[in-house]
């Protein structure tokens, strides 16, 4: 099975992101899965860590089988953001962050995004956050938003999220909607889609969606 070095870097990164501080919280999750449309494997790695009382730090890895070679983990996406709170200001800024995101892949540019954010409860077990991120490295995607919901039910035993990724200047769009079920303390299983499309053909992206299903386990340093 091939994985490059820079994934191992990338999850190495994550691992240490996730359990810099026990005191501060740090979480991560294994998210092993298999892609429905493509008949592969794939590997999410994703951790957190609050870094102080306003600065946080997220990240996580995609690693993707291929339909010809379904074990081989080749594929990568790796994704890592800083989120500064606008709270030592002033608390009425607390829910406002800069936020300094960087990606690479094997399949898509390397870019440095420089944006804000904003994320609040909407009620009861709601998180919602927006994302702006006007200037980019590439000089290809334009302005990017990002927005993101989730919501939990059934006593905290489920819960149901959606992601939409936007580059307004490529016109390309991302969606993840997902719904997890918990079956233990630490282990869920969830159902998942990935649709990368076009905002000129809405339809084609519900058409071109690939279902994943896989199981969720969770590491927390609280």
């Amino acid at each position: 099975m091939k994985i490059r070095k820079s994934i191992f870097a990338g999850v190495v990164g994550l691992v240490l992101t996730a359990f810099s501080s026990k005191s501060n919280g740090g979480e991560f999750n294994i998210q092993p899965a298999f892609n429905a449309k493509q008949t592969s494997a794939t590997l999410r790695l994703e951790g957190w860590s609050k870094l102080n009382r306003s600065l946080d730090i997220y990240g996580f890895s995609d690693l993707d089988g291929k339909k010809e070679e379904p074990l081989n983990l080749e594929n990568f996406y790796l994704e890592a953001r800083l989120r500064q709170s606008l709270g030592f200001l002033s608390p009425k800024l607390e829910k406002l962050h800069l936020i300094p995101e960087f990606s690479v892949s094997n399949y898509l540019e390397t870019r440095l995004k420089l944006g804000v954010g904003y994320g609040t409860s909407l009620w009861k077990g709601n998180y919602t956050t927006f994302r702006l991120f006007p200037y980019e490295t590439s000089g290809k995607y334009g302005v990017h938003t990002t927005f993101y919901t989730e919501q939990e039910f059934a006593k905290r035993k489920a819960k149901a999220s959606i992601v939409a990724d936007i580059n307004w200047g490529s016109r390309d769009i991302y969606l993840e909607p997902e719904i997890s079920f918990k079956a233990r303390r630490n282990l869920s299983f969830f159902l998942q889609g990935r649709s990368f499309g076009s905002l000129d053909n809405l339809g084609g992206n519900l058409k071109n969606i690939q279902p994943i299903l896989g199981i969720k386990y969770h590491f927390s340093g609280k």
